[in-house]
């Protein structure tokens, strides 16, 4: 924290996800989930292999290495319904390490955050998930952003898809510092997580004056930035959504 103000370009924008993906800079784990990957190897490859930590949620995504032609995982986690006991067997002959938690009241992306967490307790290393978001499981979506606010408060975490990254703002004040070469200028601010009482944003098109938001009275979906750096001041959790530049996403 700077002078009261969260700084969140080193966790939250292009810069990371760039430095991710040119495997030259801050350290970072990955989960990967959903064994979709829309074409998009060469961004997921480069972001994959400059992970400290490589995990997949459940044994599916974790099949689909030699499809990308990447870096097996350290270890898969997840209750294990989508595969067979040959298939682990197989992966673990791999050198790959197979964590299988039964328990059915949490998603394989809890289950993998939950393993990430319990592995370095108190650790700060930001953790990476990579998915095609806004595939044809609406409920699949949106257990990802109730697992991102839960892991969120323990360790500083993005969601990294081909065309967005998405994280949690807290309660507090915020300085987003956008990367224009990497970056589109459309972005989002959802009260995801419940109402929040007062928002107030400087850097956007349409900026929020101690606005109140709440799905059902006001979200802020296709807003647009119209300087580097946003500042957001919020007295309670929003999801902040920023759009990739196509071409940048796709050269990565």
């Amino acid at each position: 924290r700077v002078h009261g103000t969260t700084r969140l370009m080193s966790l939250t924008q292009a810069s990371l996800l760039h430095r991710c993906a040119s495997a030259l800079g801050q350290e970072h784990d990955v989960i990967v989930v959903n064994n979709k990957v829309h074409g998009e190897t060469d961004f997921y490859r480069r972001v994959w292999e400059s992970a400290t930590v490589r995990v997949c949620a459940d044994c599916t995504m974790a099949s689909a290495f030699g499809v990308l032609d990447a870096s097996a995982p350290d270890v898969v986690v997840g209750d294990m319904d989508s595969t067979d006991a040959d298939e682990r067997a197989r992966l673990q002959s791999l050198g790959i390490a197979v964590v299988h938690v039964a328990e059915q009241d949490t998603t394989d992306l809890e289950k993998a955050l939950a393993w990430l967490h319990g592995r370095t307790p108190g650790a700060q290393t930001p953790i990476v998930v990579m998915s095609p978001f806004g595939g044809a499981r609406l409920d699949h979506e949106l257990a990802a952003m109730h697992a991102l606010l839960r892991c969120s408060s323990v360790r500083p975490t993005l969601f990294v898809s081909h065309t967005n990254i998405a994280c949690v703002l807290f309660a507090g004040s915020h300085v987003l510092e956008c990367d224009d070469a990497l970056e589109d200028t459309v972005c989002a601010l959802v009260p995801m997580f419940g109402r929040v009482d007062h928002v107030t944003t400087k850097g956007l098109k349409w900026d929020l004056a101690g606005h109140a938001m709440a799905f059902g009275e006001l979200i802020s979906t296709s807003n647009q930035r119209t300087a580097a750096a946003v500042h957001v001041t919020t007295s309670g959790p929003l999801l902040w959504i920023s759009s990739l530049r196509t071409d940048v996403a796709r050269s990565l």
